[in-house]
């Protein structure tokens, strides 16, 4: 860990790029842009926002009680549009040219979204609560409460499923100075740790220990950022 930024309690989820992180904070209504630069922060109002993702040129923002994705302008955090996909929706990424929602409680689909002609489309995978999709070398894992599902970006087919627990939170990759998947991290928000799994036999390698209730994850010029839901800070690992 190197550096602490101060957001405010309810951190949630993270995406980051050259120019700043963003973090969403559920309970409290808001999204926090940080600068990487000068880490001056700057506050967006946003019901509920549970995940963000930065996707042709601009953040993307999942509403979890109000069933909505809003893509925001990233130099005016104006609004530029939002869907009403219902259900809950979770997790939030871009895999395969689409952008990919998640969705809790009773929901059994994933929403798409291109970005191009802003076509939304329900794709079912028949999995209760399949809420924080990531994508990974081209393949979109998703962890639901107590599983991490292999999912195809393109067709939205179920390929596999590993049992890890009963709080996961969303997975991300750990990679070799060349690029090469090493891992597969999932984090596990009520246990406060980090599952590592093997990319090839699918096999949990180890867990260590993380942030009070450990949740977002995200990886920026060799480091890792995660979010501790139960804490007041986001937490950077050079791996």
């Amino acid at each position: 860990m190197q550096r602490r930024h101060r957001v405010g309690r309810f951190a949630c989820q993270v995406a980051v790029d050259e120019r700043a992180a963003w973090v969403t904070r559920d309970n409290a209504n808001e999204i926090v842009r940080i600068d990487r630069r000068s880490g001056a922060l700057s506050r967006l109002r946003v019901v509920s926002p549970y995940d963000v993702v930065l996707a042709a040129g601009s953040p993307w923002v999942t509403s979890f009680e109000t069933g909505t994705v809003t893509r925001f302008d990233a130099r005016t955090g104006r609004v530029a549009r939002t869907w009403s996909v219902g259900g809950n929706p979770t997790g939030i990424t871009a895999c395969g040219g689409k952008v990919w929602v998640g969705h809790g409680r009773s929901a059994t689909w994933l929403t798409s979204i291109d970005p191009r002609t802003g076509r939304a489309t329900r794709v079912d995978v028949d999995v209760p609560s399949p809420r924080m999709p990531r994508c990974i070398d081209g393949e979109l894992l998703v962890t639901t409460v107590d599983s991490l599902l292999r999912v195809s970006p393109h067709t939205g087919e179920l390929l596999s499923t590993l049992t890890l627990g009963e709080t996961l939170a969303e997975a991300g990759a750990a990679r070799s100075s060349i690029g090469v998947v090493r891992a597969i991290w999932v984090t596990d928000k009520e246990r406060s740790i980090v599952h590592r799994v093997d990319p090839g036999s699918s096999q949990v390698v180890d867990s260590f220990p993380a942030g009070p209730g450990a949740l977002a994850q995200e990886r920026f010029a060799g480091s890792v950022w995660i979010s501790s839901f139960a804490g007041s800070d986001i937490r950077r690992y050079d791996p």
